[in-house]
């Protein structure tokens, strides 16, 4: 890859148990807003997750709330 990507790697079913919200994520997203969207539309998208750490670099509240929903994993980029 060029110097302005990233390797990546797309996994449509991240286990849970693998990834955990990012302990320097300055962010507080609506959980009860995206748990809302997400029942109303489905869930679209996918989180970023740093491959050795397994911190979720985006999409921390959409963590939480497939987390509320009982959800064992969640489609996202393990990003190298």
């Amino acid at each position: 890859m060029s110097g302005f990507t990233v390797d990546q790697e797309f996994n449509e079913a991240i286990p849970l148990a693998d990834i955990t919200e990012h302990p320097d994520n300055p962010r507080r997203g609506d959980d009860v807003a995206v748990a809302e969207s997400v029942r109303a539309n489905g869930f679209y998208g996918a989180v970023l997750v740093h491959k050795e750490t397994g911190h979720v670099l985006a999409g921390n509240t959409r963590l939480r709330v497939a987390q509320e929903a009982g959800e064992t994993s969640i489609p996202g980029f393990w990003i190298d």
